[in-house]
């Protein structure tokens, strides 16, 4: 998905800028007869970050700066609904929504000549979503649950990220990076359905981290060379994860480079591979809770050998 950001320098100390990002983007999409229907068919969830932010350099060694985080967010979940009997086709279930909601940033940037340090902070977001629900397809005792309704609402947050990020310049050519993220998943507990549902799809992550590093090398003056490795922790809990988020450990190796194409135009370009680790999806499943009609049904499945390639392609013009 596109990103992009200007800056602008009110005076010699003081800047303003506008970035555009999409921290939240997935989709999983299943067939109509898999075995993980009931724990998810199409999920997808889509966001939209518009970050309009100050930036104050108090002395020549530190700045800091602070940004209002203005975030779309798009969501889609179905899954597949048990009737009675296994010999029926199966109902299904559909909630849509959409929403703006308001976060904010802030952090601090102390630099020399050979080393820059950055620490950051992003609030959670508290999304409050408004949409459709759709329950269809159940027949026999089940038939009163099928409905459509418009209006409801879904409430969930996302998690706040701490960052610490270094610079250290080794040489004329060569730069080593390093960075920390604690992100506090544990705030994704729930998706809330508002009235008059009533109800909650239990999420009960967990906070998880990454920690990265690399290096960056001043080939000549018009061509840079990075390369890196990311470790991360996901957020989902073994016992608990469903179909919907199959996510696990992963690594993730990053080469990249910038070229120079004048003083004021730079490239850059980048591949990822990410190696996720074999993860269960092993999350029960539990319908018409509460009532005779009451039905667990055990998803029992594996991510096994799971691999990612990203590719970015971007620019930096000055003006």
């Amino acid at each position: 998905l596109p990103s992009g950001a200007v800056a602008y320098p009110l005076t010699d100390r003081v800047a303003i800028g506008l970035a555009l990002a999409a921290p939240y983007n997935f989709t999983t999409d299943y067939d109509a007869d898999s075995w993980a229907r009931y724990s998810a068919d199409k999920t997808s969830l889509r966001t939209i970050d518009i970050q309009p932010s100050i930036g104050v350099a108090v002395t020549d060694w530190f700045r800091v700066g602070a940004a209002l985080n203005v975030e779309y967010a798009k969501a889609t979940l179905s899954n597949a609904l048990p009737n009675l009997s296994p010999l029926l086709p199966d109902g299904r279930q559909s909630l849509k929504g959409h929403g703006w909601d308001l976060g904010w940033s802030a952090g601090v940037q102390l630099h020399n000549d050979v080393a820059t340090l950055g620490i950051a902070y992003k609030s959670s977001i508290k999304h409050k979503l408004k949409g459709d629900l759709e329950v269809s397809g159940l027949v026999g005792p089940l038939a009163g649950s099928n409905q459509s309704l418009s209006g409801v609402t879904a409430t969930f947050r996302t998690p706040d990220q701490f960052i610490v990020s270094g610079r250290y310049k080794a040489t004329d050519a060569l730069t080593l990076n390093a960075q920390f993220v604690r992100f506090g998943w544990e705030k994704f507990d729930a998706i809330d359905l508002g009235a008059p549902v009533n109800s909650a799809i239990i999420e009960d992550y967990r906070n998880s981290w990454s920690l990265a590093g690399g290096v960056d090398y001043a080939v000549s003056p018009q061509l840079t060379l990075r390369a890196g490795v990311q470790r991360a922790l996901t957020p989902t809990r073994e016992g608990e994860r469903d179909a919907r988020v199959p996510d696990s450990n992963r690594w993730n190796f990053g080469a990249g480079g910038s070229y120079k194409l004048s003083s004021a135009i730079t490239l850059d370009a980048a591949a990822n591979y990410v190696d996720f680790a074999n993860a269960t999806i092993d999350r029960p499943g539990v319908f018409y809770a509460g009532t005779p009609a009451q039905t667990t049904l055990q998803t029992s499945g594996e991510l096994r050998g799971a691999r990612a390639i990203v590719l970015s392609l971007g620019g930096v013009v000055r003006f």
